[in-house]
């Protein structure tokens, strides 16, 4: 990796074209990003935001496809763990 001293830092997410992709992207395509970009595979996300009730890779799977709707409650949780507005999921 090389070291350019003269080069600034970028905000990735501040730059138009983030701006562009994130624009583009799915309810499911966000989640799914999100997911990855934090490491988590479906089933650990599923027990993770899942409490009592597990939720399923099937299911994760549908959301982050577009197959099935994420549900209000589950939005929630979604924003809450990933500390984003509630507004990706809806």
């Amino acid at each position: 990796m090389h070291y350019y001293p003269e080069m600034s830092t970028v905000e990735f997410n501040k730059t138009d074209h983030y701006k562009k992709i994130e624009k583009n992207l799915s309810l499911g395509k966000w989640l799914k990003n999100l997911r990855e970009a934090t490491g988590y595979s479906q089933s650990e996300l599923g027990k993770l935001i899942g409490g009592s009730s597990i939720i399923g890779p099937a299911r994760i799977s549908d959301w982050e496809s577009d197959f099935r709707p994420i549900s209000k409650a589950i939005a929630k949780k979604l924003a809450a763990f990933f500390n984003v507005p509630v507004e990706k999921f809806i």
